[in-house]
């Protein structure tokens, strides 16, 4: 298999779901999060025997950024690289995180934080301690696992049964 190379402005798509294909575009990188690509997730999804056309996709709605990485989707074959357009300018995404997420087997999960950071790419955390007003629209910032990614597009919202929320 030849090597995908990836840069800035790619267009993926994931697997599609019951016929239906959605894409993503790969924005920056964050070194505040690993240095890990941030993509931002478009909201229309498409037939598989649709048309495409990455610039238009590219500008369309977006339904969520988050940090992933690339890589490690294409060889779990969780999406595949459709192209490369260029990138709508638009304003940036605000990322938050919580200290109280993970625990040992034995540790109950905290479901209600208030020990809150927030972050725009590449920016130093922000200590916040509770979400309020724009940060709580802020998306969830982790490091997601291509499967996470997936699931999110497909069902729109990430399974993570433990992640606390700020209410």
């Amino acid at each position: 298999m030849a090597r995908i190379i990836i840069k800035i402005g790619d267009v993926f798509q994931i697997s599609p779901e019951e016929g239906r294909i959605k894409f993503f575009q790969y924005v920056e990188n964050d070194a505040t999060q690993l240095g890990s690509a941030v993509i931002r997730a478009f909201k229309q999804d498409y037939g598989a025997d649709e048309s495409i056309d990455l610039a238009m996709i590219a500008h369309g709605e977006i339904e969520f950024h988050a940090h992933c990485f690339l890589r490690l989707g294409i060889n779990m074959e969780c999406w595949t690289k459709a192209g490369k357009a260029s990138i709508a300018t638009g304003k940036a995404p605000l990322f938050r995180d919580t200290y109280d997420y993970g625990r040992a087997a034995w540790e109950e999960p905290i479901l209600i934080s208030s020990n809150w950071v927030v972050w725009c790419i590449n920016q130093p955390f922000r200590t916040v301690k509770e979400l309020r007003g724009e940060y709580q629209q802020a998306e969830i910032g982790m490091v997601m696992s291509p499967v996470d990614i997936v699931y999110r597009m497909h069902h729109g919202a990430y399974n993570l049964p433990f992640y606390p929320s700020s209410e």
